[in-house]
């Protein structure tokens, strides 16, 4: 799947939202990712009783739709993590980000 902004991504979940919601399904589905020093990794969870075949949809999509929303540089250097989230019954979409970094304060003097 070629994504080509994050305006698509968002107008792809929001539509995936109210078709889950015409179906009678509710909830979140929820991407949580994590990573540091060139690696990471990402969990896409949502209840049981949604099924995306019911709106022409693969978990898939849904998951790199909801990562294209993602702002930080999670995977490399110290890393990051967080969530992205899909509430169905508003069509909201919350991104959640950390970014972790290491500060080194120094100086030097010579008297």
């Amino acid at each position: 799947m070629n994504i080509c902004s994050k305006d698509d991504s968002v107008k792809f979940l929001k539509r995936i939202a109210s078709e889950l919601k015409k179906q009678g399904m509710s909830g979140e589905i929820v991407l949580e990712f994590s990573g540091s020093g060139d690696d990471g990794c990402s969990n896409l969870t949502y209840d049981d009783s949604i099924v995306f075949d019911a709106v022409s949809a693969r978990e898939s999509d849904i998951e790199n739709h909801m990562a294209n929303l993602v702002t930080i540089d999670w995977c490399n250097n110290e890393g990051g993590q967080g969530s992205v989230t899909l509430d169905i019954g508003t069509g909201k979409i919350f991104v959640h980000e950390e970014e972790n970094y290491t500060k080194f304060d120094s100086s030097d003097k010579e008297y």
